[in-house]
């Protein structure tokens, strides 16, 4: 009966864990941000920008007031492998010229997407660092491989390559980034 409960445990948590993977959207990671006081959207326009810039993030666009107006919330959107190409980009001949400019400047390869952040201000472009492998724990077999790397790659907001490897009482996935 306790071996029953726990195959039943386990098939419970992998069911939760593929419903995750299906329902989560890989790239958004929005959050907030604390800005200090905003006055006004027309401030907003100015001041979450250039705080979500220096985050490596871009601004939703949205806002709002806490704590009685002494404190205000920028929201973010801090998608992993996204940098800023500084200043807006109209099409993609720029995109292609401001963007691999960007991705020299960090090392990095631009993978050709780009998308307009705040309409005629801002833009960022998406940049690849390349494949690498991330500790998962242990591994028994591929099944647990599909459930434990597609995890890691969600967490890392990484794509799982479809390798690993086993090294001791270790496994590794192969996310590129």
């Amino acid at each position: 009966m306790l071996k029953l409960h726990s195959n039943l445990k386990k098939t419970a948590i992998a069911g939760a864990l593929l419903l995750s993977l299906t329902t989560t959207p890989a790239l958004a990671i929005v959050k907030p941000l604390e800005a200090g006081p905003i006055a006004n959207a027309q401030e907003a326009k100015i001041k979450c920008p250039r705080l979500a810039q220096q985050q490596n993030a871009s601004w939703t666009g949205k806002w709002w007031s806490i704590a009685s107006g002494n404190m205000a919330v920028c929201e973010i959107d801090v998608r992993k492998g996204e940098y800023n190409a500084g200043g807006f980009i109209a099409n993609q001949q720029q995109a292609a010229q401001r963007c691999q400019a960007t991705a020299g400047k960090h090392s990095a390869t631009w993978t050709g997407q780009w998308r307009v952040t705040i309409p005629g201000q801002m833009a960022v472009c998406s940049l690849s660092f390349g494949v690498r492998e991330i500790d998962v724990g242990f591994i028994r077999n591929q099944g647990e491989a599909n459930l434990r790397c597609k995890a890691a790659a969600l967490r890392e907001d990484s794509v799982w390559t479809g390798k690993w490897r086993t090294q001791g009482n270790t496994s590794f996935c192969e996310l590129n980034t």
